[in-house]
């Protein structure tokens, strides 16, 4: 069995599974298109293109550390009677940077098994919340919104893609990536150790959603 031109016959799960990671195609958009993404829909059908996604310490390895473009994210906020699911993920999941960090927000790579366009943005959406949480999205409420920050180097490499969804189908049920999802107010949230979007979108849903979430 080869990847990326690697023979893995005989190699450990582990390895196996990060040159998967790293090999995965990944939807990107290009930093000087950014400013368009006010329109999502429109800038990521007409400048989104998938890249390898690479490994993020080796530096031009890929998306992950490609400083001319980011990868876009899907991440789903769940709330329901006013709180938001808030859960941590454990060292179990492929993303290192977010082990032991408080997350509101269901996501992840959008893959060229998802489509293509904004479709597959919506695909990858809905694949990352059943996958994780084994639910399917329903209504999303109000305005999405765009997570561009620099501030670490998850947010140099990626975009976020935020909506809030109040009704969904089915019974949310842990992937074994996640230790256990708590349903907190804003108030609540701002005493965790927030990953870096979360700790942002906690600040939009108090000023913008304030009459869905508490």
């Amino acid at each position: 069995m080869l990847i990326n031109n690697v023979d893995v016959e005989y190699s450990d799960s582990e390895t196996i599974r990060r040159l998967q990671k790293e090999n995965e195609e990944v939807l990107c958009v290009k930093n000087k298109h950014i400013d368009e993404m006010d329109d999502i829909e429109v800038a990521v059908n007409r400048h989104g293109f998938f890249q390898r996604r690479g490994n993020e310490t080796i530096e031009g390895d890929g998306a992950e550390t490609d400083k001319t473009s980011k990868q876009i994210i899907p991440y789903l906020i769940y709330v329901q009677y006013g709180k938001v699911l808030t859960y941590k993920k454990n060292k179990k999941s492929s993303e290192s940077r977010l082990h032991d960090l408080y997350s509101i927000g269901i996501g992840g790579h959008v893959n060229k098994q998802d489509g293509a366009g904004y479709k597959a943005v919506l695909n990858a959406s809905i694949r990352e919340s059943v996958e994780e949480i084994s639910v399917y999205p329903g209504y999303v409420h109000g305005n999405y919104i765009i997570i561009n920050l620099d501030e670490d180097g998850v947010s140099r490499y990626h975009l976020g893609f935020a909506s809030v969804i109040t009704d969904w189908n089915g019974t949310v049920k842990l992937s074994d990536e996640i230790d256990g999802i708590e349903w907190l107010t804003l108030d609540e949230l701002e005493e965790r150790n927030l990953e870096g979007w979360s700790r942002y979108c906690v600040g939009v849903l108090r000023e913008d959603f304030g009459d869905v979430v508490q």
